[in-house]
C-alpha cells in the first residue's frame, strides 16, 4: 500500500459510516422531485416535492433549512369564507340571498403557516401549488433560474433528509 492510498483509506471509511448512518436515520422517509418556484429572486419562493414514508408508522415534516434562504416556513392553502363586499345591512343580497353582510357562502383560498406536514405510514404527501408547500424567505446571495439548492428536511421521528431542488421560474 503506498502512502497516498493509506491516507485516503480512513476518509473513505468515515464517509461510508456517515452514509450508512444517514440511511438508517431516515426511518423510511425520503423526498423526490423537489423544485422551487421563484417569481422574484430577491423575495420569497415556493418549494414543492413529494415526500414518501415507507415505514409502518406515520411521520411529519417539522422544518426545512437551506443555505440559500434565511427562513423556510411550512405552509398550506385552505378554503375560507370570502369577506363580504359590504357590511351595510341595506345592501343588495349576496349570492345566497343573505342580507347580513356575510359572504353568502362564497369562499376563497388562503395560505397559512402550519407547525407540521403529516406524512402517512406507507404513503406519501405531495407539496404542490394550492396545498402544502414551503415558503422560502429572505434569499441569501443571488438566486438564479436553473440553479440547484440543497434542502434539509427534519421529521418528527428525528430523521433528516437532504434533497436537491432546482430553481425554476413561473
Amino acid at each position: 500500500m503506498n502512502m497516498d492510498t493509506f491516507h485516503r483509506t480512513p476518509v473513505l471509511s468515515l464517509a461510508a459510516v456517515v452514509a450508512l448512518a444517514a440511511c438508517t436515520a431516515t426511518g423510511g422517509v425520503s423526498a423526490r422531485d423537489a423544485w422551487v418556484r421563484v417569481t422574484d429572486p430577491t423575495r420569497t419562493a415556493a418549494g414543492y416535492m413529494v415526500i414518501e414514508n415507507s415505514a409502518s408508522s406515520a411521520d411529519a415534516l417539522l422544518s426545512v433549512s437551506t443555505p440559500a434562504y434565511a427562513r423556510v416556513e411550512l405552509h398550506e392553502v385552505v378554503e375560507v369564507p370570502a369577506p363580504a363586499a359590504t357590511s351595510d345591512p341595506m345592501a343588495s343580497p349576496g349570492p345566497t340571498g343573505s342580507m347580513d353582510g356575510m359572504s353568502g357562502g362564497a369562499t376563497m383560498m388562503q395560505m397559512q403557516p402550519v407547525a407540521e406536514i403529516p406524512v402517512p405510514a406507507n404513503g406519501s404527501v405531495e407539496l404542490k401549488s394550492g396545498s402544502y408547500h414551503l415558503m422560502m424567505m429572505e434569499p441569501i446571495g443571488t438566486i438564479t433560474i436553473g440553479q440547484t439548492i440543497e434542502l434539509t428536511l427534519t421529521f418528527k421521528s428525528g430523521a433528516t433528509v437532504m434533497v436537491s431542488a432546482e430553481i425554476r421560474g413561473v
